[in-house]
Order: structure tokens, then sequence, then C-alpha cells
């Protein structure tokens, strides 16, 4: 069973890594449910530590969709 679910990590990873690249993967959040995972099945990481990292991701999402909608007005799109 910990392997399947260290299977399900390492995929959740690596699409959180695609979705730096490709715009339809939300990224930030695929690796921090991947965090996560490894929190609750794997081996516990420090709950202060997870919610900073869960400020930082909810924060980078923000900044992302901003830039987006910036970058698509400045361009002339609508």
């Amino acid at each position: 069973m910990e392997i399947l679910t260290l299977i399900c990590i390492g995929i959740l990873l690596l699409l959180g890594l695609l979705g730096g690249f490709v715009p339809i993967l939300p990224g930030p959040m695929l690796s921090y449910v991947a965090l996560l995972m490894y929190h609750f099945f794997i081996s516990r990481i420090r709950l202060d530590s997870l919610i900073w990292i869960g400020i930082a991701v909810a924060v980078i999402s923000v900044i992302d969709y901003l830039l987006q909608l910036y970058g698509v007005k400045k361009a002339g799109g609508g």
C-alpha cells in the first residue's frame, strides 16, 4: 500500500512540475496535494511547515492568475 501511495505522490509531483509549463495544470496545488499525501500517509511533517507552505501556494496561485490577466490585457486581449 505504501508503494502505491509513493507512486501517486510521484505522479502528482511530476504533474505539478509540468504545471509550471502547461497553463491548464495548477502546478503548485498539485505539488501541495502530494505533500499533504506524504504527510498523512507516509511520514509526518511539522504542522507549521505545512501551513506556511500552504500560504505560499495560495499566494503563488493568486499571483499566477493575476499575472495572466495582466499579460492578456497588456497584449490587447479581452
